[in-house]
């Protein structure tokens, strides 16, 4: 190929990138198979229980290949050994921030139970935005509602998904006037 085809990249960033492309479809076609396993049909939903999941999978499937794509488009050739830079050494400010953005969604699912999944969800997206290193107020606080809003709206009137109400006592009452309100 020409010295701006693929011939001058690394081929093993190109087989790294196909590799990874290649788990998650691998993953996505397990998330579609397992869906068979309950395909029913449902009076209250007519799409039945595995739409969802194929949902997702079918999203995971697109994004993996469109991740691929973007990430040959933006290959660069490859540098000269002498033009090479050491790395930068690891800050602490980073290791936390990466160990905050894995500990956040834990976090959430063990916040869903007892607070259920409409007061977790803003909470979630709050400090998930804050630990991705977002510290404006009110751009936290826009997208926590907007974010928070849609997922509510998508699962509990689109999708029909029964989501945990909670079980403290001032939670549960506020989630199911959420979700009378949605209904």
């Amino acid at each position: 190929m020409t010295q701006h085809g693929f011939g001058s990249l690394h081929r093993s960033t190109v087989a790294a990138k196909g590799a990874e492309c290649a788990l998650w479809l691998a993953i996505a076609a397990a998330f579609t198979a397992g869906s068979f396993a309950f395909d029913d049909t449902l009076t209250s939903y007519r799409w039945g229980p595995a739409a969802w999941p194929r949902a997702i999978a079918l999203l995971v499937a697109g994004a993996a290949v469109l991740q691929f794509a973007l990430a040959l488009v933006n290959l660069r050739p490859a540098m000269p050994r002498w033009r090479l830079r050491r790395p930068r050494p690891v800050r602490l400010e980073t290791v936390l921030r990466a160990g905050a953005i894995v500990l956040v969604p834990l976090a959430f699912a063990a916040a869903i139970g007892p607070l259920g999944f409409f007061v977790a969800m803003p909470l979630f997206v709050a400090g998930f935005l804050f630990t991705a290193g977002e510290s404006r107020p009110r751009v936290v606080a826009l997208a926590t509602v907007a974010i928070s809003l849609t997922v509510a709206v998508v699962f509990t009137s689109l999708l029909y998904v029964p989501l945990p109400l909670g079980t403290l006592s001032p939670f549960d009452a506020v989630n199911g006037a959420i979700v009378s309100l949605l209904s």
